[in-house]
């Protein structure tokens, strides 16, 4: 059932609400009178939503597999790299590192639109661009040089790792 009087009302929710409320009210022998006399009607009501499970409302959980933030960095890194060597578009960029051989170790055999997708919410993504940002401050001050050439030792040491 919808929280706010602003949103349309369902009343398939409204019905099966009702239906739930008069089967636990015959269960626990509650009495509810149709003119509203009956002053702890309310009460009742109010207690059903809180303690009887099947008037809470469902959780509504995140859709979908949990974001991975490595992946999410490595991939703008690697797409502004491919940018900044071919002077393309992400869209460019996303197909270019699904096809070469130079990014094939992680990028092979993912879905372009899905990386597409991926590096759109990325870049929309403020806590992420504060982290490179701060990453490569850091890289910089610490004569690292570049991340992504920092970023690419640290996946073949875990490649190399994993055999």
């Amino acid at each position: 059932m919808k929280d706010s009087t602003t949103e349309p009302i369902d009343w398939d929710d409204v019905e099966d609400w009702w239906k739930k409320l008069m089967l636990v009210c015959d269960r626990h022998r509650i009495e509810l009178t149709p003119d509203g006399d009956v002053p702890w009607e309310h009460l009742a009501i109010a207690l059903l939503l809180r303690h009887e499970p099947s008037f809470r409302p469902p959780k509504r959980g995140k859709v979908g597999r949990p974001r991975d933030w490595r992946k999410d960095i490595a991939l703008i890194l690697d797409a502004d790299r491919v940018i900044g060597e071919r002077r393309c578009s992400d869209s460019g960029a996303i197909h270019i590192m699904t096809t070469s051989p130079r990014f094939a170790r992680r990028w092979n055999g993912e879905n372009e639109r899905t990386l597409r997708n991926r590096l759109s919410a990325a870049r929309k993504d403020e806590k992420l661009a504060i982290i490179i940002q701060k990453a490569r401050e850091e890289a910089r001050d610490r004569g690292f040089g570049d991340l992504w050439g920092l970023m690419n030792k640290e996946y073949r040491f875990a490649e190399q790792k994993r055999q």
